[in-house]
């Protein structure tokens, strides 16, 4: 980034006219950065089976550049969505919202992790990451089975 100011210096002790004056031209320049915040580190949700659940993570550009954000995950086994990439301005932050489904068929108790990613275009060394834990809660019996009991006495003669 580059950035140029001029400076002029104007005497006012000069009886001449115009007066004396000398003039300066100022270049500054800065270095690209690429930097990238997710917020919260971690986090973690229980609900039941078949439920989606959803998280909140404030993604930041601290560098001073627009820049691409590509958005990935890595070890989930269940569903997970989100945003593949957003623009921000640099010093800009949004809040993304990312779902995890539990299956139907997950048993009470269950955990399953995701680490979600967040990489700069402008430098894919740059990375920031959150983990998020969703668990599952046991399902409630809503129904009981009542058989009935029959009794017989196979050693009395009828």
């Amino acid at each position: 980034m580059l950035d140029t100011v001029v400076v002029t210096a104007t005497s006012e002790a000069d009886p001449g006219t115009p007066p004396a004056t000398a003039t300066s031209t100022l270049t500054t320049t800065a270095e690209a950065t690429y930097g990238v915040t997710l917020l919260p580190p971690d986090t973690a949700q229980t609900a039941l089976p078949g439920t989606v659940v959803t998280y909140t993570l404030a993604l930041t550009n601290t560098g001073n550049l627009t820049d691409s954000v590509s958005l990935s995950t890595a070890g989930n086994a269940w569903p997970v969505t989100l945003p593949p990439t957003v623009t921000l301005a640099a010093g800009e932050g949004t809040n993304l919202a990312v779902t995890v489904t539990i299956p139907v068929t997950a048993s009470g108790g269950i955990t399953d992790t995701v680490t979600i990613t967040a990489t700069s275009s402008g430098n894919p060394g740059t990375t920031a990451q959150s983990v998020l834990a969703t668990s599952t809660t046991a399902v409630p019996s809503r129904y009981s089975v009542w058989m009935p009991l029959i009794m017989v006495d196979w050693n009395s003669p009828e």
